[in-house]
């Protein structure tokens, strides 16, 4: 066996152990990525199932902004969207029986090294022939060790390609995760905004608005049966301005939870199986704008409702 030929054998056992090496790196990371997006679609199904309880309080905050000034029309259930869950694509690795026999690169790896020779001892008076076929012999094989590297290097870059994808769809899916853990936290925000400090609010501005309007007929000494109630604009400037304020601010409040929760948003983000910066950045903008409103509806309540009850 001439030196190429050991070459070639060295190589050959060399891919056959990079074949299995590679193999458990992209099984690995192949489970890393399914277990990552099975992670992120359980948070997509409580999204989902925590939006619809939503909805269910956003038409009731309709129902109690009607009271005080025009809202527009109530958001419909098929404008409230979903958000859709994501899939992850199994492959077969490399080490596999069909990526094996099927990869143009393997392929031709495995057929190159059926270009060996038989070792040939050569004496140094044989006739120039035999001296011929074997330097021929020894030039093919060193031209099959050449072809042979070259795939092999082809084969390690398209291997290695794969785990870095393979790698970067697991940390999508995680990004995508601490998303959606955000999304659903925002959402349970608002929930507890509206049952604990807006309603109960709200509840307590309209009861004044009776009491004012009765208070008013009987230093006119009207019927209180006939009190006229006035609307909450005519409180602005008033030293029951802070009531004015609150249901201004509750009437913005709706108009941003509307806007943010009849957009597929997460969805939008994912969409291209990547989450730029922007996107990421935007999201947590938009969250932070109804986490600050959320704030100030507190601080501005007068009847003690608060979403830390």
């Amino acid at each position: 066996m001439n030196k190429y030929e050991k070459d070639i054998q060295k190589l050959k056992e060399d891919f056959e152990k990079d074949v299995l090496e590679y193999t458990k790196k992209f099984d690995v990371a192949n489970i890393s990525a399914d277990k990552a997006c099975h992670k992120y679609n359980d948070q997509v199904n409580a999204i989902n199932g925590s939006r619809q309880n939503l909805y269910i309080e956003i038409c009731r905050l309709y129902e109690f902004l009607k009271r005080f000034g025009n809202v527009g029309i109530s958001i419909t259930p098929f404008e409230y969207v979903t958000e859709d869950s994501k899939f992850v694509t199994q492959k077969n690795a490399v080490g596999s029986l069909n990526y094996y026999n099927n990869d143009k690169y393997t392929s031709n790896f495995v057929k190159t090294t059926a270009i060996t020779t038989t070792a040939i001892f050569v004496p140094t008076m044989l006739p120039a022939i035999l001296i011929g076929n074997t330097l021929k012999k020894r030039s093919e094989s060193k031209k099959a060790l050449q072809k042979m590297q070259n795939n092999y290097d082809e084969m390690k870059i398209s291997w290695d390609n794969d785990l870095i994808k393979k790698n970067q769809e697991v940390q999508f899916y995680n990004c995508a995760t601490e998303i959606a853990n955000l999304y659903r936290a925002i959402i349970e925000i608002v929930r507890m905004t509206i049952n604990k400090t807006i309603i109960p609010e709200l509840t307590g501005i309209d009861a004044f608005l009776v009491a004012d309007a009765i208070k008013n007929c009987i230093i006119s000494d009207m019927d209180p049966g006939e009190a006229d109630i006035l609307s909450i604009d005519s409180y602005k400037g008033t030293a029951y301005d802070m009531h004015y304020i609150f249901v201004k601010n509750v009437f913005d409040y709706y108009t941003m939870i509307v806007k943010f929760f009849t957009e597929p948003l997460l969805t939008n983000i994912v969409a291209d199986n990547k989450v730029t910066t922007e996107e990421e950045k935007t999201f947590k903008m938009k969250v932070n704008q109804i986490e600050q409103h959320t704030k100030l509806l507190e601080d501005t309540s007068v009847f003690g409702g608060t979403i830390n009850e």
